[in-house]
């Protein structure tokens, strides 16, 4: 495994943020995107670094929601992704140890997050750390 260091967004990440997303999820954020819509207040971006390189290798986004149907707050997790060459090395594992120490600091009762039914190596990796499937549909309707 590699030496990684699990720290918060600085705005020298956003290129490499940029590449793994993109990787992961084929995405094409720009930084303007990413500062207004997943930085600050509400939401937030961790990283894995790896500390020879000083390269950002891993990230996932994560807010704090309120929710009137179930007690308590609700820690949810966005994008988790690690670079296609950094995987199987356990990053996403100290990512996600990362969340849950994000979550009891927050006070919150749970942690949510939704993956691709195609991603079975991560289900794994989830359920491996306690995580269970509860069973969702998502509707969307789009337009344009």
């Amino acid at each position: 495994m590699c030496s990684v260091v699990i720290r918060s967004y600085k705005e020298d990440d956003y290129e490499d943020i940029a590449l793994i997303l993109n990787e992961g999820y084929e995405s094409s954020i720009t930084k303007t995107q990413l500062e207004k819509i997943y930085i600050g207040d509400e939401k937030n971006i961790i990283v894995a670094e790896e500390n020879t390189i000083g390269k950002v290798v891993g990230c996932f986004f994560w807010k704090v929601k309120e929710d009137f149907v179930r007690p308590g707050r609700t820690l949810y997790m966005e994008y988790l992704v690690v670079s296609k060459e950094y995987r199987r090395q356990g990053i996403a594992h100290l990512l996600i140890d990362e969340l849950e120490s994000i979550c009891k600091s927050m006070n919150c009762s749970s942690i949510e997050f939704t993956s691709a039914n195609f991603r079975k190596g991560a289900h794994e990796l989830y359920k491996s750390m306690g995580y269970t499937i509860k069973n969702t549909s998502i509707f969307i309707k789009e337009f344009g």
